[in-house]
């Protein structure tokens, strides 16, 4: 009889301890073992983020060490493609440019302007202005011109077009030259006769016209017009200071 109720107590006492430590491991074990693999997880993804943020760091600190020739970069950039057409600084410089290559100019005009990028957002719009000069004198110095246009000129400057024509021997101007006549006589007075002495054009005397594009970066969209019409420059004054002659294409 005795144990008959130790077995049962025994039973009664095993049970419980299994129904305690299941309890135990659903209420304490289990969420803290969940907990911990939560933990752990947050720890790799942190280590990562902070890897990721240490090498964005090191990239902006390359990046600040350069920021000065960024800036010298950019503003080279911006003297290249102005906010705005700003056709008088450019044909100053022209100018300078014919004069330092010894050629002459006898004309510049502005074309047509289009946008070749409209603008978008914060992004400008990419304007182009077309643009013919015409210049005068020796090959060897319009071909100067030609090269420093390319390679001087503080503004992008795209040549589409070169057309050179050699001026003909023109002989229209004439100097007198007088020629004095020996006297005959004691009591006759010299007379002087005057003969025109023609003056030509050099031989390598040109004519060069230079069909190109300048570009500018403004704010919001310039629709494309003709010449003439509105959006776009009038056209500058010649060389000589009277309006520049329409382009004529050689």
């Amino acid at each position: 009889m005795l144990t008959t109720r130790t077995a049962r107590w025994s039973a009664v006492t095993g049970l419980v301890c299994v129904v305690v430590l299941v309890a135990t491991w659903f209420v304490l074990v289990s969420p803290r073992r969940s907990q911990a693999a939560d933990l752990d997880a947050q720890r790799t993804s942190a280590e990562a983020t902070n890897v990721s943020l240490e090498a964005e760091i090191a990239e902006l600190q390359r990046q600040f060490a350069g920021l000065d020739e960024l800036r010298d970069e950019l503003k080279v950039i911006r003297a290249q493609l102005p906010p705005a057409a700003d056709v008088p600084r450019l044909v100053r410089s022209l100018s300078d440019l014919a004069a330092d290559s010894g050629v002459e100019i006898e004309s510049i005009v502005p074309g047509a302007v289009n946008t070749l990028t409209p603008a978008s957002g914060t992004s400008p719009a990419l304007v182009s202005v077309e643009v013919a000069v015409t210049v005068r004198g020796r090959y060897v110095e319009g071909a100067l011109f030609l090269r420093y246009l390319q390679t001087r000129l503080n503004r992008v400057f795209l040549v589409s077009q070169v057309n050179a024509t050699r001026n003909e021997n023109e002989g229209n101007a004439s100097t007198p030259a007088a020629t004095a006549t020996p006297a005959t006589t004691a009591t006759s007075t010299p007379t002087s006769t005057s003969t025109p002495t023609a003056t030509s054009t050099p031989p390598d005397d040109f004519t060069i016209t230079v069909g190109g594009e300048v570009f500018s970066l403004v704010d919001a969209p310039t629709a494309s017009a003709a010449p003439g019409t509105a959006g776009t420059p009038a056209p500058a004054p010649a060389a000589g200071g009277a309006p520049a002659p329409s382009q004529t294409t050689q």
